[in-house]
């Protein structure tokens, strides 16, 4: 019993672990997060939230952006951009660019 209650307890917490958010705290390298979609879901919208803080600018870019976005600072912004499924996943890079620290909580979706 004593050997399988940590386990279960290790189990509960992977499970709640949501692979489309993401946080990131070393700004010394870029990060690319990866979005799968269904095939044969039908979608409308793809949503990326950003929040925290980075100390200096970052750069944002992926799907549903033509060129990169640069944000600093405080950050809490929500993008949302047209998608209807084209492709099967998508993939979002964040570049540390200027930033050398921070805390920055990145969330995204299909809808």
């Amino acid at each position: 019993m004593k050997t399988i209650l940590p386990f279960l307890a290790t189990l509960f917490l992977l499970s709640c672990h949501d692979p489309n958010s993401h946080e990131i705290r070393d700004f010394s390298k870029s990060h690319t997060f990866t979005l799968k979609t269904e095939k044969g879901h039908h979608y409308a919208s793809y949503r990326l939230r950003l929040e925290g803080f980075v100390d200096d600018s970052i750069m944002v870019s992926g799907y549903a952006f033509l060129s990169p976005i640069k944000v600093s600072g405080e950050i809490d912004t929500l993008f949302v951009s047209d998608f209807y499924g084209q492709v099967e996943q998508l993939e979002l890079t964040i570049d540390p660019y200027k930033a050398k620290s921070g805390h920055l909580k990145v969330s995204h979706s299909a809808d």
